[in-house]
């Protein structure tokens, strides 16, 4: 299997040249050393929404995003939430509340074991606090340091357990993902349409990309914008101002991959469709002209995603 990368994929990894739906398996217990009242089971408590404790978990994690320092974790706490959180099914109304933590043997979860752990210390130094609000705040926290806009983050999120987790990943329709589509725009609106999202918000999850890199599929690590550590619009300047050649994807026949002349930058067939389909052309060009508005949307959504399926949530702590 591949090596996943560290940047931001919903849910599902670069598998031969496309995406792996999440597996319907076997879930596994959670890594770490945290072993706390919040750990594969509800709060009791109530949500923790004291500003003072969030300003305290910020700095915390300021420091581990910040492009100077070593950690670097910036990219993998957005990957990790859209992971996390991306497995909300709106037929159960239910997903994410950190159930990542029980599926992290799962292929398309490997690498945020590191990401994962790094929260769990927090929690322990923060009694009450759900991992299931810190995997979005991370990502609210790590966008906003590395050069994106400020969203909106409401704590009340409660740990879900594994009993919560089979039964998502039982309702979940990527099970049939792999089976032969017409095209990747129809994956990709087949998999979104259980957001109850659209277009514009498939557009914006790849915008995402301006984030990390990947090894997929050479063992050559490549980003998909010129600075993997600055979110901004650059990664759709690179999908229609780049040369793209494309080639065919090791060991996945009739699959193909691009990347750029100077081998720096790669796009998958769920990127190329930026450049196929007249819809998510319009809309990523528009956001590849107007950086503001593509940070206006982008921190809209994410609160939405951030969201779905919590009720009764506090008010804003950043």
């Amino acid at each position: 299997m591949y090596q996943l990368h560290s940047g931001c994929q919903l849910i599902f990894s670069y598998g031969q040249g496309g995406y792996s739906q999440v597996n319907i398996g076997t879930l596994n217990p959670p890594p770490g050393p945290n072993q706390g009242p919040n750990t594969g089971g509800p709060n009791t408590g109530g949500p923790v929404t004291n500003p003072q404790v969030w300003a305290n978990i910020r700095q915390r994690l300021v420091q581990l995003v910040h492009p100077q320092l070593n950690d670097k974790l910036g990219p993998a706490f957005l990957r990790l939430a859209f992971h996390d959180q991306g497995t909300y099914n709106k037929s159960i109304n239910k997903g994410g509340g950190a159930t990542v933590q029980f599926m992290l043997n799962e292929p398309q979860n490997g690498g945020l074991e590191r990401p994962i752990n790094a929260l769990k210390l927090i929690q322990q130094q923060n009694p009450g606090v759900s991992l299931a609000d810190l995997i979005i705040f991370a990502a609210c926290v790590g966008i906003n340091t590395l050069g994106g806009p400020s969203i909106t983050f409401r704590p009340g999120r409660r740990d879900l357990t594994p009993q919560d987790a089979q039964e998502i990943l039982n309702a979940h329709p990527d099970k049939n993902l792999l089976l032969p589509k017409p095209n990747h725009e129809e994956l990709m609106r087949t998999f979104y349409a259980k957001y109850g999202f659209g277009d514009r918000e498939i557009v914006l999850f790849n915008g995402a990309h301006t984030l990390g890199h990947t090894n997929i599929p050479d063992g050559k690590f490549r980003g998909w914008s010129r600075n993997m550590q600055k979110f901004d619009n650059d990664y759709f300047v690179r999908v229609y101002q780049e040369q793209w050649p494309v080639f065919p994807f090791p060991g996945a026949p009739g699959k193909n991959f691009w990347k750029t002349p100077d081998d720096a930058l790669i796009l998958f067939e769920t990127d190329f469709i930026l450049r196929t389909d007249n819809s998510f052309i319009q809309i990523g060009q528009d956001y590849m002209r107007n950086n503001d508005k593509f940070f206006r949307d982008f921190a809209q959504m994410f609160q939405v995603f951030g969201e779905l399926g919590w009720s009764n949530l506090g008010n804003p702590v950043f």
